[in-house]
């Protein structure tokens, strides 16, 4: 798409500008009737594409509202006097490249893009990344696919605090190192949120609906109750 949005840029040609134009907007509609949220895969870069869902994400959680001081987490929510700091997580569902053939390797964005109603779990970015437990007190992971989304909300107290295999704490999610020398810092297998989607996805999640995050977190914290805030089995 960038590169058309070039071609039609440097064209002189009134005429050839329009039927470009066409093309494109023509192109564009195909795809948005097979995957709504199109729009959002073609964001050239992870960080604009992460900055997008998070605004619309805290717009769509009501009580929520955009951190504007230090970026060690992304938004803030007012139980009573009491201030819980909330850290957002968004990542694309693209498939990953195949590195068998070139055909493969050189395929389309919009020819990886993942529907909702697919069983693949090989998405271009398994983790979500930047993962700090010890800087907030709940965590948002959010995957948008083509036509659809998926939201689940973690305490960071489920977390574990050290990243590394060796730093894992029993009855919580492990956290995977990400850069060597971090001790804070570290990423989350897309696997293991979705192995305890029963505890922490919010479904059905879609934009038609209104949330307030104190009925979301009511929610999870009333599965968790009965397991003590330790899962069983993970550690």
């Amino acid at each position: 798409m960038q590169q058309i949005d070039f071609m039609i840029k440097e064209l002189e040609d009134d005429n050839q500008k329009k039927i470009l134009q066409r093309f494109k907007d023509e192109h564009l509609k195909r795809w948005k009737t097979r995957f709504p949220y199109v729009d959002l895969f073609l964001i050239p870069t992870g960080k604009d594409y992460g900055s997008v869902a998070e605004t619309n994400l805290i717009k769509r959680l009501n009580g929520l509202t955009k951190h504007l001081g230090d970026p060690s987490y992304d938004a803030e929510y007012y139980e009573g006097n009491n201030l819980l700091k909330i850290e957002i997580k968004s990542l694309r569902a693209i498939k990953s490249k195949s590195k068998k053939t070139d055909e493969d390797e050189d395929k389309y964005i919009m020819e990886r893009i993942i529907s909702i109603k697919e069983k693949t779990k090989k998405f271009s970015t398994s983790s979500f990344q930047q993962v700090k437990p010890t800087n907030c007190d709940w965590f948002i992971f959010h995957i948008q696919y083509g036509d659809g989304e998926r939201l689940f909300i973690i305490p960071s107290t489920l977390i574990s605090r050290t990243p590394g295999k060796d730093h894992c704490e029993f009855g919580k999610l492990p956290l995977s190192k990400q850069h060597d020398h971090n001790k804070e810092e570290g990423q989350i297998n897309i696997g293991q949120v979705l192995k305890y989607k029963e505890y922490f996805e919010i479904s059905p999640f879609n934009d038609s609906k209104s949330y307030n995050f104190a009925d979301l977190k009511k929610e999870i914290s009333s599965r968790l109750d009965g397991i003590n805030w330790m899962l069983p089995e993970c550690g």
